[in-house]
């Protein structure tokens, strides 16, 4: 199963010091809720490991995570994720790439999921992905993510109604039909 999620954000924090906190995966990794770095392999990759509840079930997955691409100029990363479910043949892979901004940036995350959590169905996959990044914003109450799961109709109808109301628009909209 494919997942892909865009979440915009915002923050306080200068551009810089918010490129070097996302640069630290000893520090990034445990902002996810059940995620943990068991230990440093490389200046840019750690084994780590996380545990899910979807639903009924518990799952760990244990891999890697590394930055395979970093453009501190564009204040771009691009993350690698890599997990095998422990115990089962699942595993979670993503590819995660954080863009920044001044004031803020959007995190793009593009899943492959297998086996139980597969199983699961995609609605419980992206609640779970959500509800994980909803634990990163708590952990990090100046940066705002914002997620909404709207068709193509809902989001051009939303957009339309915002600029003739007047109303502050999305910093970054995405829509298959754009």
């Amino acid at each position: 199963m494919a997942v892909e999620l865009d979440h915009p954000f915002s923050t306080a924090k200068p551009i810089d010091e918010s490129f070097a906190a996302i640069l630290d995966l000893e520090r990034v990794v445990p902002c996810v809720e059940g995620g943990s770095v068991l230990e440093t392999t490389g200046p840019s990759s750690v084994r780590a490991e996380i545990k899910v509840k979807m639903g009924a079930m518990s799952m760990t997955f244990t891999g890697t995570v590394e930055i395979v691409e970093q453009d501190a100029a564009a204040h771009r990363v691009v993350m690698s994720v890599k997990s095998k479910e422990a115990g089962g043949q699942g595993y979670a892979n993503a590819d995660v790439v954080i863009a920044l901004t001044d004031g803020g940036g959007t995190i793009h995350t593009n899943a492959q999921i297998t086996g139980k959590a597969a199983s699961m169905g995609e609605g419980v996959v992206v609640g779970v992905l959500d509800a994980l990044i909803k634990d990163f914003s708590a952990l990090y109450p100046g940066v705002k993510v914002e997620y909404n799961d709207m068709n193509s109709t809902e989001v051009y109808n939303r957009f339309i109604a915002e600029v003739a109301s007047g109303q502050g628009g999305a910093d970054v909209m995405w829509s298959s039909a754009m």
